[in-house]
């Protein structure tokens, strides 16, 4: 057995309890200026993913889904005139804000934000919460989700065979939504237990096949599945309140082959893992955001041209090599996979951070380039990956006349110690995605989000809908 036991394990206490006890004291009023301030832009960044995402084909067959169950309706769907039932939005808003592959990232533990905002957002209008108690709700989310994900996180073999996201990130809905009904620990805790039960199957070793899952993390699943344990726990029901603890704990559930049980509790409140969330610039996989830094600057440094380049040579982790270079993509979602077309799209100035477009899958000029895109596995980019949570890279490229340009990066833009990414940056992006459904009322809805902490939920977010006018 591979179970880390330390000071903090089960033997000594009850990790269930202890983030229970977390999320139900938790408030806005103990949080640093810095956690509000991103918290604040990670709902910008969300909110600003999911509309985009709902002009995309699969994002609106989802959403036309929902509207033809229809509901009592108490939560906003983004860009519409109408509402819909809160588990719905959050099933609809959680699915949408990942399909163009903009939505936040915590390296090798997927998008948080995608598994958590939806779910709180939804759930603070149905219950007319303050914005200060939906960004306590989110920040709560965000901490207990990613210390599961720490904690759990399998072997490399392991992972090879095993390995899903929603399967523990829907603890981060479930966490809002129990701090949005106001629960106490105990309560909380059997959230926690529900929430287990309602918990997607961990299906990431099945995902990189072709064609590739429209559904990819299942975040609109999990979303509705927090909500809805958390309705449940409100309604009377009860669920095991050490869903967390021992050796048949959650992690063994979610496929896993050791929990670190002190990487759920330690530092709570100290240490806020929302602060290493990073930002995406590029419309693809975030393991592929460092390479395309590099790409960048060297064409920008020394002018490139396509035509003069004889080959294009990426080092880095084994998944790079391994997952990044398959068959030519067939759909927007595999070219968010694919390494060698999104550094031919930085080549002919179509970068991924516009957005994909389903015209450049059929452009020759890009597929010929793609040809000269290699990619390597490195052992030091594998610890770099694996034990510092990087994404380092080494490109090498060359020209027909015999230069070689050469350079390396560790950490993409976004990120905590990456190249700068400010916080206008991520206005502009929401700008950009959010513009083409919201127009007008654009800048009304990134004001009030920027100002969350001074306004109510339910008003904030009806200017995210159309006007009937």
């Amino acid at each position: 057995m591979n179970t880390q036991h330390s000071a903090h394990s089960p033997a000594a206490s009850s990790p269930t309890t202890a983030l229970a006890r977390f999320v139900s004291e938790a408030s806005f009023d103990v949080l640093p200026d810095t956690v509000v301030d991103t918290t604040k832009l990670l709902i910008l960044d969300n909110v600003g993913c999911a509309i985009a995402g709902l002009r995309a084909d699969t994002g609106n067959a989802v959403k036309r889904h929902f509207e033809k169950i229809g509901g009592i309706p108490t939560a906003s769907v983004f860009g519409c005139e109408h509402r819909l039932p809160a588990t719905s939005a959050a099933h609809i808003h959680g699915f949408a804000a990942t399909i163009l592959s903009f939505d936040d990232t915590y390296v090798r533990l997927g998008h948080p934000g995608s598994a958590t905002i939806p779910v709180a957002i939804a759930l603070a209008e149905q219950r007319n919460s303050s914005g200060k108690d939906l960004i306590a709700a989110i920040v709560a989310g965000y901490e207990v989700c990613l210390r599961v994900g720490e904690a759990i996180r399998p072997t490399p073999e392991r992972e090879a065979q095993c390995s899903g996201l929603a399967t523990w990130q829907i603890f981060g809905g479930a966490s809002s939504a129990a701090k949005l009904y106001g629960f106490d620990a105990i309560k909380t805790a059997e959230t926690f237990g529900i929430t287990s039960q309602h918990a997607p199957v961990p299906f990431g070793a099945k995902f990189y096949g072709r064609p590739m899952p429209s559904l990819k993390n299942n975040y609109g699943w999990a979303n509705a599945g927090a909500l809805m344990a958390a309705a449940f726990v409100d309604a009377g029901l009860s669920g095991t309140r050490r869903v967390f603890d021992g050796d048949d704990g959650f992690w063994r559930m979610a496929g896993s082959d050791r929990c670190d049980f002190s990487a759920m509790t330690e530092g709570l409140l100290q240490e806020f893992r929302i602060l290493d969330v990073g930002f995406k610039r590029y419309g693809c996989c975030r393991w592929m955001h460092t390479a395309l830094d590099v790409v960048r600057e060297l064409i920008s440094q020394y002018k490139l041209e396509a035509e003069n380049v004889a080959t294009v040579e990426v080092t880095g982790f084994k998944e790079i090599a391994r997952d990044f270079c398959g068959d030519w993509p067939s759909s927007i979602l595999e070219a968010q996979f694919h390494l060698p077309y999104l550094v031919s799209l930085e080549f002919f100035g179509l970068s991924s951070a516009r957005g994909l477009q389903d015209r450049d899958l059929v452009d020759a000029r890009l597929n010929a380039f793609a040809k000269k895109v290699t990619a390597k596995h490195s052992i030091e980019a594998d610890q770099g990956f694996r034990q510092l949570s990087q994404l380092p890279v080494r490109l090498v490229i060359r020209l027909h006349d015999g230069t070689e340009l050469t350079a390396s990066a560790s950490v993409p833009a976004g990120s905590p110690g990456g190249p700068n990414y400010s916080r206008d940056d991520t206005i502009n992006k929401f700008f950009e995605l959010a513009r083409p459904t919201l127009d007008h009322r654009t800048e009304e809805l990134c004001e009030a989000i920027l100002d969350l902490d001074r306004l109510d939920a339910a008003s904030v977010f009806a200017k995210s809908r159309r006007s009937n006018n």
